[in-house]
């Protein structure tokens, strides 16, 4: 706890005469930590808990997630078996967090984003995924440009690896089916672990890159600690049925006794 000290003098007009008051000592609270949580919609359903009674852990957070768009650029993916264009604004995502640390100037930025770059992209005029080594180098810099963006106004930058995904949990019936049982559910490739184990694989080499700037969490463990997509732990269902996204709030809320004095500490460090 701070203390300030202040003498106060107290003259009276017309006597002369100067009081002199003891010190008066006023305690004055450490300042939170400014958190920016950048990212998708998993980041956005994360930060909904995160951010309830977050001054307990001495920290703020401000959540600019884009619904819809990772760090990638790819304009169009096929997604959830069906080929979707991205959203226009997810082009614009430098140029969106960059006014984001202008306007809230964050101590610490975090970064949890996978879901749209371990789908299968258009790219360059051709299907492609990060399991090929073009599409995963482009990643590398598109994260590295995170990074960049990210701290530019002296923030640290937490990197947070990707959970597991199972959308397959969502029923899928084929054309022409009746009717659908548990048995139609159906894998997409954008579930597929090694697909996530990839973008993590690609995050850590890249944040190796920025030693002094730049911190991998590894959310994937936290969340994920049997090595697959978990939906409960600890009696608490932190995933949400669509198997992509946090449950709000719960999800956040458990996460915040991990990873809200980890982030407080890279600013404490910093």
């Amino acid at each position: 706890m701070v203390v300030i000290a202040i003498l106060a003098v107290l003259i009276f007009a017309g006597s002369g005469t100067a009081w002199s008051v003891s010190r008066i000592k006023i305690p004055v609270p450490h300042p939170l930590v400014r958190v920016l949580l950048a990212g998708d919609s998993v980041a956005e359903s994360m930060g909904w808990g995160l951010s309830v009674d977050a001054y307990k852990y001495n920290v703020s957070i401000v959540t600019v997630a884009l619904i819809g768009c990772g760090i990638t650029q790819a304009k169009t993916v096929f997604y959830g078996g069906v080929i979707t264009p991205t959203e226009p604004y997810c082009q614009q995502w430098p140029s969106t967090y960059t006014r984001a640390v202008q306007r809230f100037k964050p101590n610490v930025s975090v970064l949890l984003a996978g879901r749209w770059e371990v789908a299968n992209a258009l790219w360059h005029g051709h299907w492609t995924s990060i399991d090929h080594p073009g599409y995963a180098a482009y990643i590398a810099q598109q994260l590295a440009k995170a990074i960049k963006v990210l701290s530019s106004g002296g923030a640290k930058v937490a990197l947070l690896t990707a959970p597991y995904y199972a959308s397959k949990t969502e029923p899928f019936r084929p054309d022409g089916a009746p009717s659908c049982s548990p048995a139609c559910n159906r894998y997409f490739p954008e579930d597929a672990p090694q697909r996530v184990n990839r973008y993590n694989q690609i995050l850590r080499q890249v944040a190796l890159r920025y030693p002094k700037v730049a911190t991998v969490i590894n959310l994937n463990a936290e969340v994920d600690p049997t090595g697959h997509f978990t939906s409960t732990i600890d009696g608490v269902q932190i995933r949400d049925p669509d198997g992509i996204h946090f449950t709000v709030p719960a999800g956040g809320e458990w996460l915040r006794p991990y990873l809200l004095p980890k982030l407080a500490a890279l600013w404490g460090t910093g």
